[in-house]
């Protein structure tokens, strides 16, 4: 496994279409976000699609809880 370097930071843009009609983000598009940077970690961490052409195994998430506490 390659030397990661800590924290592994993802950022990404809110797009226009997920903004609700009161001006805050869609929570769907929280879980969206929050699976994009899993691929990232993934792949830093060595487990992304190449390791699973490589070897036939790969992960995934089973479940998630999602807390949304203060705007």
């Amino acid at each position: 496994m390659n030397d990661i370097a800590f924290p592994i930071v993802y950022e990404a843009s809110v797009l226009p279409e997920w903004i609700d009609y009161n001006g805050h983000m869609n929570l769907a598009y929280y879980v969206v976000v929050f699976d994009q940077a899993t691929d990232v970690l993934y792949d830093r961490l060595g487990v992304g699609i190449p390791y699973r052409d490589a070897t036939g195994n790969s992960c995934f998430t089973v479940e998630t809880h999602t807390i949304y506490e203060q705007e």
